[in-house]
C-alpha cells in the first residue's frame, strides 16, 4: 500500500516538473524573438581620415551590413559587411561633413534586426608648417625652395605667393597629396632681384582647407666689387675681393674719369685680378681709369651688379725730390722713387745750363768727395729716375746746390785725472771740423811738451806709458787736427791740464776667526797693485809685516798660529812698482781688530783634513802618513779635541746627530764610506757641496764636489745621510 502511494507521488512530481520546463521554454522563446526584432545600439569614433563603428551583439546574427548616408539620414548606400561587431570606414574624405550610419543584422539571408542611427564627422586636419630658403650661388639659376611635412587627411596642397607688385596672395602651384611622400617641396624660380616674396601653403580636402604659416624670402643682388689699383712702370694691376654668386667680372677702361668707358675684358669668377701691361693700347705716362662689375645669368638673362668706384693708374715714375748738404763733402739725398731701379746724377757749375751726367746709382744717396771737385766752389745737381726693365724715365728733379767748406778745426778744452799709479786719463770736448787729435805731455806746465799719441775722432785717451812714475805730476794739452785727403789743418792747442799718478788705498772688507788661533782677512781688489799686511797686539802698538802679496787678484789671507783668545789688530798697505823701485802708498787702510777663538772649531777640523791632501790611502790607516775614509775623519776630529770612535763604519748610525741641513764639518755617511763637508754653495737648482775624503785611488786624500737638489741630496745611490758632531 505504501509502495503504491509512493509511485503515485513520484509520477505526479515528474508531471509537475515537466510542465514547468515547457512553460519556461515558451517564455524564453518569446523573449528571444522579441530581442531579434528590437533595434540594437551603435556607437562611433573618428580620426582625420576614417570613422570607426561598434555595435551591440544580435543573437543568431552571422553577418552585419553597413549603410552610409552623406549629409542626411535618408539616402543610405551599402558600403560593406562584416561578421564581427566593428567596422572602420576609410573611404570618407570630406571635412566638415556629417556621415550617418545604419547596420542590419542577418542570419544567412534573413534580416533579423536593424540598428539605431548614428552619425559622426572626421577630425579636422592640422595646419601645415612651412620652411623656406634661397638657393643662390654661382653657376645655377637662383630659386626659393619651400618645404613642408605631409598633412594627414589632405588630398592636395596649393602654393601661394605675395609680392609688393601683386599686393595679394596668388596661387602659383597645386601639388597632389601622396601617402608615399615623407616631405613635400616646391621650387619657385620665377624671381626678380632685390624683391621680397612671401609664401604660404594651403592643405585641402573636400569642405576643409587650412593655411600654413607665412615666410618671406628675398633674392639679393650681386655685390659691388671693391677694386684696388697697383701701378708701376710696367703694368697697371687691378684686384678686388671675390663677389659671391658672380659668374663673370667685366672690366671697363677710359682715359676720362667720367665718360668713354669701354669693356676691355670679361674674366671667370675664379679670377679676382686683371693686369694691363705696356702695349699699344696702354701707354706709359698716360692716366687710365677703370671700373669693374660682377655678372651672372638668371633664367637665361644676364644679371649685373653695380659698377665699382672708378680707380686710376699711370705707368710712370714719380719726379724725384732731392736735398743737398755741404761741409767736408757734398751729400745728395732723395726719397726712393717707387719702381725706379737706377738714378742718374747730373752736375754743373751753373744753375740752369751745362749739366753733365757724373754717376748712376741704385741707392737714394750720393756723396761727392773732395778728390773730384774743388773746395769752396758751389756745384749744382739734378737727377733722373729710370726703370731699366721698361725704359720709363721720370722727369728731371729739382735743382740743388752745395759746396765743400774747408777750414781749420776749432779749439777744445781738456781735463786730466789719475786712474792709478801708472795711468792718467785725458778727456776733451769734441772740436768742430776735427778728424783727429794730437796729445802732448810734459813734466812742466810751460815747456817740454812732447807728442805722445794721435787719436782718431774720439774724445778720450788713457796715458799708460811705462815711463809714468807713481805720485808724480804730469801736464797735458790737446791739438785738434783736420785731415782732408792730402791736406792737414791744425787747430789751436787746448788748455794745459794736469794730474798726479795715485796709488789707490784698498779697504778691509771683513775679518773673522773661524778656528782656534786663526784669523781670515778679506779686502777690496786694486788693479795692478800689490799688498802688505801688518799686525799688532794693540791699536797704537808696533805693527809687524806678516805677509807680502804680489798678485793683485789675491784678496784674502789666513793668518794661523796665533794665540787663542787674544785680540789682534790688522791693516793693509798697497804698493806698485815702477822699474826696480817700489813705491808705497802713504796711507794704510783702516785698522780692524778681532779676538781669536779660544777653542778648536769645525773649521779647524776641516783645516786639519785639508792639510792631509794627496797623502796615500791605506785601509785601517789613521794618520798621519796614510788614511782610510773613517781614519781621516777620526784624525781630523781628534787633532782638534773632539772625541769620535775610530770605527765609524760601526758607529755611523749613532755618531753625532742626524741632520737634514749641511754645515762645514758635517760627516757624509755612505754605505761603507765617509766624507767630511768643507762647504756648501747655493746654485740655480740646488747646492754644490765640497767634501774631502780618503779614496782608494792613486790620488788618496782629495777634495770632491757633489750636487744636492732642492728637495734632497743626489750624491750617490749608496748615500745614507748627514751626521753632525
Amino acid at each position: 500500500m505504501r509502495i503504491q502511494s509512493l509511485k503515485h507521488w513520484i509520477k505526479g512530481s515528474l508531471i509537475v516538473i515537466l510542465f514547468f520546463i515547457v512553460c519556461m521554454q515558451r517564455i524564453d522563446a518569446q523573449e528571444y524573438k522579441m530581442a531579434k526584432q528590437l533595434p540594437f545600439s551603435v556607437s562611433s569614433t573618428s580620426n582625420v581620415t576614417s570613422i570607426t563603428l561598434t555595435w551591440q551583439w544580435v543573437p543568431e546574427a552571422d553577418v552585419y551590413k553597413i549603410y552610409r548616408s552623406e549629409g542626411d539620414a535618408e539616402h543610405f548606400t551599402y558600403i560593406g559587411s562584416v561578421g564581427n561587431l566593428e567596422y572602420t570606414d576609410g573611404e570618407v574624405n570630406k571635412g566638415n561633413t556629417t556621415y550617418y550610419y545604419r547596420i542590419e543584422a542577418y542570419t544567412g539571408t534573413q534580416l533579423i534586426a536593424t540598428s539605431t542611427l548614428t552619425n559622426h564627422r572626421l577630425q579636422s586636419m592640422t595646419a601645415p608648417m612651412l620652411s623656406a630658403y634661397v638657393i643662390d650661388y654661382s653657376g645655377i639659376d637662383p630659386y626659393v625652395q619651400l618645404n613642408w611635412d605631409p598633412v594627414e587627411g589632405s588630398t592636395s596642397y596649393e602654393v601661394y605667393r605675395y609680392t609688393a607688385k601683386t599686393k595679394a596672395y596668388v596661387k602659383i602651384a597645386t601639388i597632389a597629396h601622396s601617402d608615399k611622400v615623407f616631405s613635400f617641396n616646391y621650387m619657385d624660380s620665377d624671381l626678380a632681384l632685390n624683391q621680397s616674396y612671401t609664401y604660404k601653403i594651403k592643405a585641402l580636402r573636400t569642405n576643409e582647407a587650412l593655411y600654413s604659416n607665412t615666410i618671406t624670402e628675398k633674392l639679393e643682388p650681386l655685390a659691388t666689387p671693391n677694386v684696388k689699383m697697383e701701378a708701376n712702370t710696367s703694368y697697371l694691376h687691378l684686384s678686388w675681393d671675390s663677389v659671391q654668386k658672380a659668374k663673370y667680372y667685366e672690366i671697363y677702361r677710359s682715359t676720362s674719369p667720367t665718360m668713354g668707358f669701354t669693356r676691355i675684358a670679361v674674366i671667370e669668377n675664379y679670377y679676382t685680378f686683371y693686369t694691363n701691361r705696356v702695349n699699344n693700347a696702354c701707354k706709359p705716362n698716360q692716366t687710365y681709369y677703370y671700373k669693374v662689375r660682377a655678372r651672372r645669368t638668371i633664367n637665361n638673362k644676364a644679371n649685373y651688379g653695380a659698377f665699382s668706384k672708378v680707380v686710376s693708374g699711370n705707368m710712370h715714375l714719380a719726379k724725384p725730390s732731392m736735398k743737398a748738404s755741404g761741409g767736408a763733402q757734398i751729400t745728395l739725398t732723395w726719397k726712393e722713387v717707387p719702381d725706379a731701379s737706377i738714378y742718374t746724377i747730373y752736375r754743373s757749375t751753373q744753375s740752369t745750363t751745362g749739366f753733365k751726367a757724373i754717376a748712376c746709382v741704385s741707392d737714394n744717396r750720393y756723396v761727392q768727395k773732395g778728390d773730384k771737385i774743388k773746395p769752396n766752389q758751389r756745384y749744382y745737381y739734378r737727377i733722373i729716375a729710370k726703370n731699366e726693365a721698361s725704359g720709363v724715365k721720370s722727369s728731371i728733379s729739382n735743382t740743388v746746390s752745395a759746396f765743400i767748406s774747408i777750414g781749420n778745426p776749432a779749439s777744445t778744452s781738456a781735463k786730466a785725472s789719475a786712474v792709478n799709479a801708472n795711468q792718467i786719463k785725458i778727456t776733451w770736448k769734441k772740436a768742430t771740423r776735427a778728424t783727429n787729435y794730437e796729445i802732448y805731455r810734459s813734466t812742466s806746465k810751460t815747456t817740454g811738451f812732447v807728442k805722445i799719441a794721435t787719436t782718431g775722432n774720439t774724445t778720450t785717451y788713457t796715458d799708460a806709458s811705462s815711463s809714468l812714475i807713481p805720485k808724480k805730476t804730469y801736464y797735458y794739452k790737446i791739438k785738434p787736427i783736420r785731415k782732408y785727403y792730402q791736406l792737414k789743418f791744425v787747430g789751436s792747442n787746448s788748455n794745459v791740464t794736469m794730474a798726479m799718478t795715485q796709488i789707490p788705498t784698498t779697504k778691509i772688507t771683513s775679518i773673522s776667526s773661524p778656528g782656534k788661533g786663526k784669523v781670515i782677512i778679506n779686502w777690496k781688489k786694486i788693479n795692478n797693485a800689490r799688498y802688505k799686511l801688518y799686525r799688532s797686539t794693540s791699536y797704537h802698538g808696533k805693527y809687524s809685516l806678516i805677509k807680502t802679496i804680489t798678485n793683485s787678484a789675491t784678496t784674502s789671507y789666513k793668518n794661523t798660529g796665533l794665540q787663542a783668545g787674544k785680540k789682534y789688530y790688522f791693516k793693509i798697505k798697497t804698493y806698485v812698482t815702477a822699474g826696480n823701485k817700489k813705491h808705497y802708498d802713504g796711507k794704510y787702510t783702516g785698522t780692524l781688530s778681532i779676538t781669536t777663538c779660544k777653542s778648536h772649531t769645525k773649521y779647524d777640523v776641516v783645516d786639519t783634513a785639508i792639510a792631509q791632501k794627496k797623502k796615500p790611502y791605506k785601509w785601517g790607516g789613521s794618520g798621519p802618513k796614510n788614511f782610510d775614509c773613517s781614519g781621516l775623519i777620526y784624525y781630523a776630529y781628534r787633532q782638534n779635541g773632539y772625541k769620535v770612535p775610530r770605527a765609524l763604519a760601526y758607529a755611523g748610525h749613532s755618531i753625532g746627530k742626524k741632520t737634514a741641513t749641511i754645515k762645514m764639518g758635517d760627516i757624509v755617511h755612505y754605505k761603507n764610506h765617509f766624507a767630511l763637508v768643507i762647504s756648501k754653495k747655493k746654485i740655480s737648482n740646488g747646492y754644490e757641496v765640497r767634501v774631502i775624503e780618503a779614496m782608494n785611488t792613486k790620488d788618496g786624500i782629495r777634495e770632491n764636489v757633489y750636487y744636492m737638489g732642492e728637495n734632497g741630496p743626489l750624491f750617490h745611490k749608496n748615500f745614507i745621510g748627514f751626521r753632525r758632531i
